[in-house]
């Protein structure tokens, strides 16, 4: 196994035949099993696959596993989520870090590469929203661990179709902080790396035909590729915020009206929290407020997402 940047592991895949591109495998690597989430033909949707026990007195047998998995669905690289966050204690990336180091040193998975990915509190976000449901532990982590997966594989192939995309065809993104009642908006530069308070939609919840509607015009009108939806990755949030978010996508999803447009999600760790004590002392109007409040919680969603991947894309180039 060879580590590599990760947007030189999509570089790669680019310069090679279509006939001959593989496929990756997100994983999540835990203390007892390890998720995993397989990328399609295309490397542009990533899709729950398996959770494997993780052998740690035989880590041959591990690499069995993924020789198999390697044959069975011609797999070129691995994407392996890694805590990045400060918040998050060193012995979880540590256990990352080992686990693939045992991997390398048994020499059998040679011509195989692989690259970090945050993970971004993906386990535990799925953790929150699965709570609600009362499912069997078992049945529980096995979801987590490959929904998790997912979660890592997902957001790097977004970011990557805008940057194969041809520069006259590169489209904008738009940032979503979800509401109860209602969505504010976010549009990033055409260079994709400002993002700009856009509007504040009502969340039409009865008909959602009309959001739909609404979303089609500022696709057209912005030449919108792509949605940067927050969510609540953080523990410390209850999982009903989390819940209502993807309950919107799904209903956006269910309708067919957006098919070919992307979207993932992004941690909006309190931006609206933020803007709201930031407004407190101008004592403005109440629906004034909420209005700011719902437009700049989108602007922070969405400028975190392109700083992390734009500030990430620089350090690479200067390496």
């Amino acid at each position: 196994m060879r580590y590599v940047k990760p947007l030189n592991l999509f570089h790669d895949l680019l310069k090679s035949k279509a006939v001959k591109r593989g496929r990756l495998l997100g994983l999540d690597v835990g203390d007892k099993y390890v998720g995993l989430a397989v990328s399609d033909t295309h490397n542009k949707i990533a899709s729950p696959l398996s959770v494997l026990l993780r052998k740690k007195s035989n880590i041959d047998l591990m690499v069995s596993d993924f020789q198999s998995l390697i044959s069975e669905l011609s797999l070129v690289g691995f994407v392996v989520g890694c805590p990045f966050d400060r918040r998050r204690s060193a012995p979880d990336a540590v256990q990352v870090k080992l686990f693939i180091d045992d991997l390398c040193k048994t020499g059998k998975l040679k011509g195989l590469k692989y690259t970090y990915w945050d993970e971004s509190f993906t386990s535990k976000n799925v953790e929150l929203l699965l709570k609600p449901l009362n499912l069997h532990p078992v049945q529980s982590k096995t979801i987590i661990d490959k929904f998790a997966a997912v979660g890592i594989l997902q957001p790097l192939n977004l970011f990557h179709d805008l940057l194969t995309s041809k520069a006259v065809k590169r489209g904008r993104l738009l940032g979503l902080d979800v509401g109860d009642k209602y969505v504010g908006l976010a549009v990033s530069d055409t260079h994709n790396k400002i993002a700009s308070p856009l509007s504040v939609l009502l969340r039409k919840k009865s008909n959602i035909d009309l959001m739909v509607s609404d979303f089609q015009s500022l696709i057209s009108e912005l030449s919108l590729v792509g949605f940067v939806v927050g969510c609540p990755f953080d523990r410390r949030r209850s999982a009903p915020d989390a819940v209502q978010v993807k309950l919107f996508i799904d209903d956006l999803c269910k309708t067919g009206k957006l098919k070919g447009l992307k979207y993932t999600y992004w941690d909006e760790s309190f931006t609206s929290k933020n803007v709201e004590l930031l407004l407190k002392p101008l004592n403005l109007h109440p629906v004034q407020s909420k209005t700011i409040i719902d437009k700049f919680a989108a602007v922070g969603i969405l400028q975190g997402y392109l700083d992390y991947v734009n500030r990430k894309m620089k350090l690479e180039a200067a390496e």
